[in-house]
């Protein structure tokens, strides 16, 4: 443990590794919970569970007081290191003045003037406790310490989630629709992006693709949960009068627990997961034949319709009913983009499993990446009147690159599953489909010669 000394004397330890986890964990729960408290007076309000939210709300506001003085004068059990730096105190100095006119808010009469002021303040609590976050992290990495920046935003997707709850409940309670309505659209623009930068990777900003393989199948859950969620903000945001937005927003807050919960739940273990995934999860023991089967269709199909897609951009490249091919392009690099998503990520809806082996996974990323290079060209070219000659190169070997890799995870689901013992796709109930070994070998003349007709 590094010691702190002054005129040759020990007056203190710089922080463990450990004890700016633990710090750093314990401030980022302060704005999840700056959200759940208004959330939970909303509910209390309009009297949806209001013993249980009730409770719920008291024993949020203690976590708040203990964590907010825990950080101000630290907890040594815990790990909880004192406000190590003058910016992390005048961050928390500031949260606490902020915290004690909140919480004096929280204990009153819920009149509509009170519920206004909760309104402004609530905001001006999360910034503040976001603040205290921001200057930990900074102290932390001033002092060597580098924790996970994907651990950071899939825990700022649990506030998200809360504060996308408490908009949603003041549109309901018709108070501020609009200032309500703005921060919803604001906070879902957020989670998605989180979303999808959490499995994808953001290369600019340094976050990495999703490689772990439990952590991937737990994001399978939360990306189905999610979508719940997002439908039913969908709905509140898109709603054409005033009267069918707060029906809509009432009925999402009848519904809230049912919806938000197991979402809430599932991030929760994949934020754990983030931060440690051990690798310990066995889910090539629970993959069922049927899922093997939509797996390896999936693929088959999706190989296929990627064929598609280089049949548009070469029909544009020579000229062939160009205005037509351009929307076709369009169109199916969307639908390709996210049915290869549900590839690498797993689909509840149409029953893929994530992929159920860490080699598998890796191939799958590996084959998301060369579409990705491939999909920014072609995105381009429907935008360009002519495309030059070094794009239809990149075009060409990246499809190639594609192809390559889209037959090696075909021979991987093949050699996990052992082809002949498989019995996954019936044939008779599939009469359009090949038998399975044919699904899981690269595509047979006739398919590659159909999918390549502009050559001739």
């Amino acid at each position: 443990m590094d010691e702190i000394c002054e005129d040759g004397r020990v007056v203190g330890h710089l922080p463990s590794k450990w004890e700016w986890a633990q710090s750093i964990e314990h401030a980022g729960h302060l704005p999840q919970l700056s959200q759940r408290l208004a959330k939970q007076l909303l509910l209390v309000v309009s009297g949806v569970r209001s013993e249980e939210n009730q409770a719920s709300l008291t024993r949020d506001m203690a976590s708040f007081d203990w964590i907010l003085q825990a950080l101000i004068s630290g907890n040594s059990t815990l790990g909880i290191v004192a406000a190590p730096n003058e910016e992390v105190a005048d961050a928390l100095s500031v949260t606490a003045a902020m915290w004690a006119s909140f919480s004096d808010l929280l204990g009153r009469n819920p009149t509509d003037a009170v519920m206004h002021e909760v309104f402004d303040q609530n905001m001006l609590l999360l910034d503040a406790a976001q603040n205290v976050l921001h200057a930990l992290l900074e102290a932390a990495r001033s002092a060597g310490y580098s924790g996970s920046l994907v651990a950071e935003i899939a825990e700022c997707q649990m506030m998200l989630v809360e504060k996308i709850c408490k908009e949603s409940l003041f549109v309901a309670a018709d108070i501020r629709v609009a200032k309500a309505l703005q921060r919803l659209a604001e906070a879902k623009e957020h989670y998605e992006a989180a979303h999808e930068a959490l499995v994808l990777g953001v290369e600019a900003a340094n976050i990495p693709k999703l490689t772990s393989l439990c952590t991937m199948h737990k994001m399978r859950d939360v990306t189905y949960y999610a979508k719940e969620v997002h439908r039913r903000v969908r709905g509140i945001l898109n709603a054409r009068t005033s009267e069918e937005t707060l029906r809509l927003a009432q009925g999402f807050r009848n519904d809230m627990s049912v919806v938000v919960d197991p979402l809430s739940q599932a991030m929760s273990s994949a934020v754990h997961l983030f931060v440690l995934d051990d690798g310990t999860c066995n889910p090539l023991a629970t993959t069922t034949q049927e899922q093997w089967m939509h797996l390896a269709r999936g693929l088959a199909e999706q190989r296929v319709a990627s064929q598609g897609v280089f049949r548009y951009f070469m029909q544009v490249v020579h000229g062939i009913d160009v205005a037509s091919s351009k929307v076709d392009l369009a169109v199916q690099l969307a639908k390709n983009n996210n049915q290869l998503l549900g590839l690498v990520q797993g689909s509840r809806e149409e029953d893929i499993p994530a992929p159920p082996t860490q080699e598998l996974l890796s191939q799958l990323v590996k084959l998301h990446v060369a579409w990705q290079h491939m999909s920014k060209v072609l995105s381009d070219a429907v935008h360009q009147d002519e495309i030059a000659e070094v794009d239809i190169t990149e075009v060409e070997v990246y499809n190639q690159e594609f192809l390559r890799d889209a037959d090696i995870v075909m021979e991987l689901l093949a050699v996990v599953h052992h082809c002949p013992t498989l019995g996954i796709l019936n044939i008779t109930n599939h009469q359009a489909w090949p038998s399975t070994c044919s699904l899981l070998r690269p595509l047979s003349s006739a398919m590659a010669m159909q999918a390549t007709t502009w050559t001739s």
